[in-house]
């Protein structure tokens, strides 16, 4: 055997994150470099006895020693330097904000995004153009860096990955990075070659916490590490203290910087201007009482009350703030370390508020801002300490003066002569504050012990630090950094390491050798410690000190030691704060892991014992039960196992001080047979919620009731079970955002953190993240309407991912990330004051899923139980909000290109251009195709913005007319537009829709007379004949035919929905069906409404609107026409050969192109009308009352006989307005006749028409609120009126002013046969929606003439009788009788193409696509594996690529061919192939989803190829082969064993090469040996799984995927029927004396992958097999083994077979 030198190196690299470089041989230490560091590491492992055996970091060879063999491979790559860039730090949560404090970085447009920082550690200047970033292994190529790209020698290079996809200025790459891990590389512009990544996966990642490479260091002692400390006596004199195993369990502790404290000379000053004085007193033993007044500490310049003392160098100064009197919630008490008694000096301070918790607050420079780290609640009385140890200042807090955590830290360049101190501010001008200091210590409590032990006695002071090392054999340097006075002695597990300023062995009294200048021990001196490496052990060590002052009545004494080490390896490290653009410094953080709970959340009948564990040593774990998060002080400490007894939220972090704190972990644990019995009043749990009376209570009246009883618990786990786990007080507190629900309390402000866990109806768990949470609604909010609130979560960094990544729908093709999800209460449909017995909990859900069903894109949403606190908290829809990441998820693009606005809030910019587009009038062609985009003829216009999609607008209103939504359309709707230039027009979405159906509404309902809020578009574009025909286009596609707006889908949709949520009903009728009622609504009033709307509603509705919509005249009166199928009714769908298709209905036309049969009116003759009746017309007006006798005129006041002659004449508009708005629009003032007396007004009109016969008539109306209009006696239009009207009837709807002023056309083309020649009269009573209203207005113009309804397209035909379908046909057609009907379409699929038509071969990745200039030959081959013959017309492809099949026939067993480029693929092949035609798109070289359907849309095929499935596919020129097409379905292509390679280079287009190389798997790598070490040779065994002999000869063997010829097999080479041939690394692959070892190779004992490939005349060809394998240990063969499952693995076997049937695993899990 050979071995591969580099392989342990690898395998050590692959540990510290570098697997992907490349180094070369001799790089020991693993910086790519063979250098000086690596010469050293060689000679401290030379010769070394313990480098005998395998795996020294110096065995280059891996020959099992160290030694000149070793030191060869060194010196000829001597100098060697592979080095290049890498990613040398990120931040995945990045959580900035202005001003910016160390390490924050926003990007250009201001935001938080997060960011990958590359560093170049060469000489020189680097060139990243073409190279390449990217978080996905299976796309190398997901970001590109542009051309010019450079980054300086030794520099660093930002690059933000927000998603923006920006390569000019600021760069961005099109990914953001996942908080939860991931992969993350750098590559080479060859687009394959890694140059740097972390893989498989980097850790989760934190806040504001970045990750990236650092050396490999370990600071093992700190000036903050606890030292255990002794004066010594006589009585200790001989001992050996400074040893390892040396018990100083009863030595007391402190910090390890230790000195004598000095005597306290105390002032207190004014600091600033403040009003009033202040001043300061003492209180009993080291306390005081401080009063101040003064602006505030903080800003730039500070204004408080100061007492201090004098100090230099490091120190420490504590206190407990026993109470703050008279004071502002911002008043600050606390410690303070001053760099001069100046109002800008640099300070740090730990202060506590009585508002706003403790916090730390530092001045880094003077005169500047000031910053603060705070985040609790803690106040009065708590202790706090400020502590200085060099330039490193550190604030400190504790609930009881015992146990301490670190609150922040901050680097601060103060002078050594500074001050410390109590300080006070009040905050409040002319107010002061007193606050009362407890325990102060100036100098730490250990220093105050010592001076009373040590001076006057000894000059000698022990001390020990305990600490733990781990991979020692990584670190090259050691040092130890000491400041000190006067003098000492270091000794590391009790050996003499360092010392200065001591002449001898040290005594228990010895001395220093001299006194050392005080200003010295500010000063740190490094001793180098690297010579005594071998001191260092793997786990436990003591460095113990020993410090000396020159006499011990010397008032000075000091030492603070750090010891470190560090070597050249590199390592991953998380930082804080993060160094964008910078080296990583020691910085570097641990991550305390997370707890670990025995028990996973979920149900739970029984109680059991919880215990919680942490993986890092020496952590601290501590647990609430409360809902709120525990923190280093808060929380209780974990002892022992915690008793679950009764439903528990268990909340636990782990903690060790100088460490990131865990993430903190939530466990619901429901105990399901006690949430019945959940009482009105749990402990803990508020009695009022903002003086209303708290609701906690599941009603015994349903829980006892004996029908709803033994089926609680199923209905409690019929649904998955949503829990949230936050603070009481942030739900219920006086700040709580529950307990002040209301409209005004919103936004961040009434934000609060909380867990989110789901728990499946099984009990597993599905998810748990934190997030914010927040009140969702608006009138809702309030307690006088429901006290079962809504509410929102919404993904944020500063909580947990900013995505919830899960499957939360079970369509496929539903989103699966979400940045906010609602949960909605109910509301409407809830059991409150609105609901009712009516409610139902569903009819928001149903209205989205109906527009879901029209083919719109509709939030989403699902049910559940919801917990609060562990408190049942009732049923719930979850739903998606349509945000504007919601937009980017289901129509394409990033949130940012898309304008979202939820009921027209906030005055959006491109929604109020529509509106005003709207509002301008969209009743002609032009402003009508404008709106959309469009010149006049349809065509598209880049200038105008697309502002409306019009079928996603006609569904959305259709579907609420449908629905009859009450509480619309004035608010209740989000809607949301592309900006330019993608705009693709607004889409509008169902939303808080609960008002349709019953609650706001009911079975005859009547709505589509709106016009404000989301109808302003409808009320203008009603005026369009175009619109309101192809809105009758639409409805004929949901209301006939099975569509999903008639009953039978309508019914299966609602039962669907119902039956999800009935069994839930019964927990929330208990939990909420007394909120409105004192007998609580049950699952039998649910239910009795639900049957109402499935069996009544259902059923009727959809005559009742079909009638409303051709009143409306949104549905013509011409019957469109019904397509049978040899003599049946055939709406479409599979028919055979030559059946005959007849049309039913007058004046058919069709086409089976795809095209409209009638051509648009813009596109046939011009209209040409005339005006009847103007305006300005003369006419007479009476407003009816008792007085006048118009209560008496019936229906005779409309009749053209009727003698008007008493009536006021006037000309033009009639109204009235209360303001100015309608006064340009009428001349007839009824003010003060209808004014708060009546709303009706009586108008007749009289008109002469000389001449008839005209073809259409049009009424241009101007009205407020509503009118019935009479011509010649005869109703002919209505708005906003049902019934019979009275002569004091009023409108039943409101016309907003907006709408009202603007003409809206009816046609009233149905009644142009009223005209007659001479005079004629139209009447009408016009009607105000109250007689208190401010304003009325009517104005009218009557219009006739020829207006063209559009005409028969140039590819239509007129239907003459029977068609013959001999083809799939798409036909559309229309019928005409004076009007244009309704649009009939239908596919018939001709022939069975679904089930014969298959894909056999795809050539993906063809060999010249590694340059782009050179010719693309991708193709995609189909065959038809039927009986007959098939047509393919209409086939299409919908994923991966993009083609429509024209009419073309597949014979039976034929094949045809999709191609990328003809000119190519011909050039490539020849042009005597079945080439179908060009399709658009290309097909990914990484795999993708490939999916094609039938004329219908039914999918024939849909699947995803994987580019790993086989080397030879991807990019060697052989294409992948279906095996089996006859048998081949979807399930089973998207699996690598439904496929082949290619029998050959190129593929077999139009052909089957099946036959031509043995099937995959017939000879597989069955056996190997790679770690021979004293057993002879390396093999390979390969088997024959087949029942016939095979010739090897000529195939090849290699274990290097770029060189796959390595090792040809000899000619007539035969392995026999189930048998095995064994080939030895000696005699055959690394034996050069072979003819057939071309490359000689040797199998590597660390592993790697071992290649098999057919081969034929010296080339490749298409059987490929290949074994990836991992390391294994000397004499051990690795084999094929299959387990009880049927699933084979590659694992260690008991003993080598070569030649044989393998042995069984050595590892018997492996069987």
């Amino acid at each position: 055997m050979t071995a591969k030198p580099l392989s342990i190196l690898f395998c050590l690299f692959c540990t510290l994150a570098l697997e992907a470089a490349v180094y070369p041989v001799g790089d020991i230490n693993g910086d790519q470099k063979v250098d000086f560091f690596d010469l050293r590491i060689l000679s401290a492992d030379w010769l070394n006895e313990t480098c005998e055996e395998p795996g020294c970091r110096a065995d280059v060879d891996e020959a099992g020693r160290v030694n000149l063999i070793d030191f060869a491979w060194l010196a000829a790559n001597w100098r060697a330097d592979l080095t290049g860039p890498v990613i040398n730090e990120f931040l995945a949560s990045n959580a900035s904000a202005a001003p910016l404090a160390a390490g924050e970085l926003l990007d250009s447009d201001g935001e938080s995004s997060d960011w990958i920082e590359l560093y170049n550690p060469t000489q020189k200047v680097f060139d990243l153009g073409g190279w390449y970033l990217t978080d996905d292994a299976n796309d190398l190529t997901r970001w590109q860096f542009p051309t010019g790209t450079k980054i300086a020698a030794n520099g660093y290079l930002i690059v933000f990955a927000s998603g923006k996809d920006r390569t000019v200025g600021q760069l961005h790459t099109n990914f953001r990075l996942s908080t939860d891990g991931g992969y993350l590389a750098l590559v080479m512009s060859d687009g394959q070659t890694v140059a740097h990544d972390y893989s498989p996966s980097y850790p989760a990642q934190l806040t504001d916490v970045s990750y990236g490479l650092a050396r490999h260091e370990a600071r093992f002692v700190s000036p903050q590490s606890t030292v255990s400390y002794h004066v010594p006596t006589e009585a200790d004199a001989g001992l050996d203290w400074t040893a390892l195993d040396f018990d100083d369990e009863n030595w007391p502790t402190a910090q390890a910087s230790l000195g004598l404290s000095q005597p306290l000379e105390l002032a207190g000053r004014d600091i600033g201007n403040p009003s009033l004085a202040g001043g300061y007193a003492p209180q009993f033993t080291n306390g005081y009482m401080v009063f101040a007044n003064g602006a505030d500490i903080g800003g730039t310049s500070d204004s408080f009350y100061f007492v201090y003392t004098p100090f230099k160098g490091d120190g420490e100064l504590t206190a407990k703030v026993f109470g703050m009197f008279d004071t502002d919630p911002m008043a600050k008490a606390g410690v303070m370390i001053r760099e001069s008694l100046a109002t800008g000096s640099r300070y740090a301070m730990e202060a506590v508020t009585p508002g706003s918790g403790i916090l730390f607050q530092r001045r880094t420079a003077a005169n500047g801002a000031s910053t603060a780290t705070s985040g609790n609640a803690w106040t009065v009385p708590y202790w706090v300490r400020i502590a200085r140890h060099g330039n490193q200042f550190t604030g400190y807090l504790s609930a009881d003066g015992v146990t301490w955590a670190q609150q922040s830290t901050a680097t601060i360049a103060m002078a050594q002569n500074a001050y410390m101190g109590l300080c006070v501010a009040s905050r409040v001008p002319g107010a002061m504050c007193a606050a009362v200091f407890q325990e102060v210590s100036f100098g730490s409590q250990a220093s105050g012990r010592l001076t009373d032990e040590m001076l006057g006695r000894n000059a000698s002071l022990w001390t020990r630090v305990e600490f733990e090392a781990e991979e020692t054999d990584f670190f090259d340097s050691m040092a130890l950094q000491m400041r000190y006075e006067d003098g000492f002695v270091a000794w590391l597990n009790g050996v003499e390491v360092a010392r200065d300023n001591v002449i001898g062995a040290p005594r228990w009294d010895s001395t220093a050798a001299g006194d050392r200048a005080d200003a010295s021990m500010s000063q740190t001196v490094v001793f180098d410690l690297s010579s005594r490496m071998s001191l260092l052990r793997e786990g436990r060590n003591v460095l113990a000190i020993q410090a000396l002052n020159d006499d011990p009545g010397d008032e000075t004494l000091f030492v603070s030691p750090e010891l470190a080490a560090s070597g050249q390896a590199i390592v991953r490290q998380y930082f804080s704060p993060p160094t964008p653009g910078k080296a990583n410094t020691s910085n570097a953080v641990e991550v305390v892991a997370g707890p670990r709970f025995s028990h996973e959340r979920g149900f739970y009948t029984a109680s059991f014992a919880l215990a919680l564990s942490c993986e890092t040593s020496d952590a601290v774990i501590r647990y609430t039960t409360d809902g709120s998060a525990p923190t280093e002080t808060s929380g209780q400490i974990y002892t022992g196992p915690i008793s679950i007894s009764q439903t528990m939220c268990v909340r636990a972090g782990a903690f060790k001080i100088g460490c990131l704190t865990s993430k903190i972990a939530t466990h619901t644990y429901i105990m399901i047979g006690q949430v019945p019995d959940q009482p009105a009043q749990p402990a803990g749990f508020p009695t009022l919620w903002s003086g209303v009376q708290a609701d906690y209570e599941m009603d015994p009246d349903v829980t006892k009731n004996a029908t709803y009883k033994g089926r609680m618990k199923d209905a409690l786990l019929s649904l998955p079970t949503m829990s949230i786990v936050t603070a009481r007080d942030d739900l219920f507190g006086t700040k709580g955002i529950y307990s002040n629900a209301s409209p005004s309390n919103d936004g961040v402000a009434w934000e609060r953190g909380t867990s989110v866990e789901w728990i499946n109806t099984d009990g597993t768990t599905g998810f748990q993240v934190d997030a914010g949470l927040r009140i969702y609604g608006n009138a809702f909010r309030g307690f006088n309407l429901t006290r079962k609130k809504s509410f929102r979560l919404l993904f944020k960094r500063q909580y947990g991912p900013t995505k919830l990544n899960f499957r939360l729908f079970e369509e496929p093709d539903a989103a699966t990330s979400f940045d906010t999800l609602v949960l909605r209460g109910g509301a409407n449909d809830g059991w409150n004051d609105w609901g009712r017995g009516s409610t139902q909990y569903i009819i928001d859900e149903f209205m989205r899923r109906t527009q879901l069903a029209m083919g719109q894109v509709s939030a989403r949403g699902t049910f559940v139980h919801l917990y609060l606190n562990g408190l049942y908290w009732g049923l719930y829809n979850v739903v998606e909000r349509p945000t504007e990441t919601f937009c980017a998820s289901y129509f394409g693009g990033d949130g940012e290109d898309w304008e979202v606005n939820n009921s027209g809030e906030g005055n959006p910019p491109i929604w109020n251009t529509m509106l005003n587009q709207s509002r301008a009038g969209l009743a002609d062609m032009a402003s009508y195709q404008k709106i959309q985009g469009n010149n006049p003829d349809g065509t598209p216009n880049p200038a105008y913005t697309d502002l409306l999609d019009v079928d996603n607008y006609i569904d959305y209103m259709f579907s609420n007319f449908w629905g009859g939504t009450g509480d619309w359309p004035g608010h209740n709707f989000y809607a949301a537009c592309c900006r330019a230039p993608n705009s693709t027009g607004f889409k509008f979405f169902n939303w808080d829709a609960e008002g349709a159906i019953v609650i706001w509404s009911s079975l005859n309902a009547d709505v589509t007379s709106v016009s404000d809020g989301a109808a302003i578009p409808y009320a203008a574009l009603r005026q369009n004949p175009e619109f309101c025909l192809r809105f009758a286009d639409r409805v004929q596609k949901h209301m006939f035919n099975v569509g999903p707006a008639t009953a039978g889908p309508s019914y299966a949709r609602y039962k669907k929905l119902a039956d999800e949520v009935e069994l839930a009903i019964i927990a929330e009728s208990a939990r909420w069906g007394d909120q409105s009622s004192s007998t609580p609504y049950t699952l039998k009033d649910w239910a009795n409404t639900r049957d109402y709307i499935l069996n009544t509603y259902m059923p009727q509705r959809p005559a009742i609107v079909l009638g409303q919509l051709k009143n409306a005249g949104l549905y013509p009166t011409t019957t469109a026409p019904v397509f049978q199928v040899n003599g049946a009714a055939q709406q479409g769908g599979v028919v055979s050969s030559n059946s005959l298709l007849t049309m039913t209905g007058s004046g058919v036309c069709y086409t089976t192109d795809g095209s409209d049969p009638r051509l648009p009116a813009a596109g046939s003759a011009d209209n040409k009308m005339k005006t009847l009746l103007p305006e300005n017309a003369s006419k007479r007006v009476l407003v009816p009352s008792v007085a006048n006798g118009g209560n008496l005129l019936g229906n005779l006041w409309y009749k053209k006989s009727f003698d008007d002659s008493s009536w006021r004449l006037g000309t033009g508009g009639v109204g009235y307005d209360t303001e100015t708005t309608y006064t340009p629009y009428f001349k007839i003032d009824v003010r003060e006749e209808m004014y708060n007396t009546n709303g009706s007004c009586y108008i007749r009109i009289p008109f002469t028409v000389s001449e008839t016969g005209f073809s259409a008539m049009m009424l241009k109306v101007r009205y407020d609120d509503g009118f019935i209009a009479y011509l010649n006696g005869t109703e002919v239009a209505r708005r906003n009126f049902t019934g019979t009207p009275a002569w004091n009837s009023i409108a039943s709807a409101g016309n907003s002013d907006s709408v009202a002023v603007n003409q809206t056309t009816i046609n009233i083309s149905d009644y142009v046969g009223l005209l007659t020649t001479g005079t004629n009269l139209l009447a009408v009573q016009a009607l105000n929606n109250s007689t208190g209203s401010s304003d009325l207005l009517f104005s009218i113009e009557l219009v006739a003439g020829e207006t063209s309804q559009g005409t028969i397209s140039p590819t239509a035909q007129v239907y003459m009788g029977p068609i013959t379908l001999t083809e799939t046909t798409h036909v559309k057609a229309r019928a005409f009788s004076g009007e244009w009907s309704a649009l009939s379409e239908a596919v018939f699929a001709v022939g069975p193409v679904a089930e014969s038509l298959r894909v056999s071969e795809i050539m993906y990745h063809p060999p010249e696509t590694g340059d782009p200039a050179d010719p693309n030959t991708e193709y995609i081959e189909l065959t038809n594996v039927g009986s007959q013959a098939i047509n393919l017309n209409l086939v299409r492809f919908t994923q991966g690529i993009d083609f429509t099949f024209p009419s073309v026939s597949l014979p039976a067993g034929g094949y045809c061919l999709l191609v990328k480029d003809v000119a190519a693929f011909a050039a490539r092949y020849g042009f005597d192939l079945p080439v179908v035609g060009r399709y658009a798109g290309s097909l990914s070289n990484r795999g993708e989803q490939i999916e094609f359907c039938d004329a219908m849309g039914t999918v024939i095929q849909s699947f995803e190829y994987s580019d790993d499935w086989f080397d030879l596919t991807d990019g060697r020129g052989f294409s992948l082969t279906v095996r089996n097409p006859q048998t081949a379905d979807s399930g089973s292509l998207s699996s690598k064993i439904a496929w082949r390679p290619s029998a050959c280079a190129g593929g077999s287009p139009g052909s089957d090469d099946g036959g031509l190389v043995v099937e995959p798997g017939s000879v597989v790598i069955n056996e190997l040996l790679a770690n021979s070490e004293g057993s002879g040779p390396d093999w390979i065994e390969l088997h024959n799984t087949t029942g016939a002999n095979i010739d090897l000869g000529g195939w090849y063997l290699s274990d290097d995927n770029d060189d796959l010829m390595k090792y040809c097999i000899a000619e007539g080479t035969v392995i026999p029927a189930g048998g095995y041939l064994v080939f030895y690394e000696s005699l055959h692959f690394e034996n050069e004396d072979d003819p057939g070892c071309r490359t000689p190779f040797g199998l590597s004992k660390d592993g790697e992958t071992v290649y098999l490939h057919s081969g034929s005349e010296g080339i490749l060809t298409g059987y490929s097999e290949q074994q990836e394998f991992g390391a294994s240990e000397p004499g051990v063969s690795l084999g094929r083994w299959e387990r009880s499952d049927g699933s084979w693995v590659f694992v260690v076997l008991a003993e080598p077979t070569p030649g044989a049937v393998n042995a069984e695993p050595a590892d018997p899990t492996d069987q």
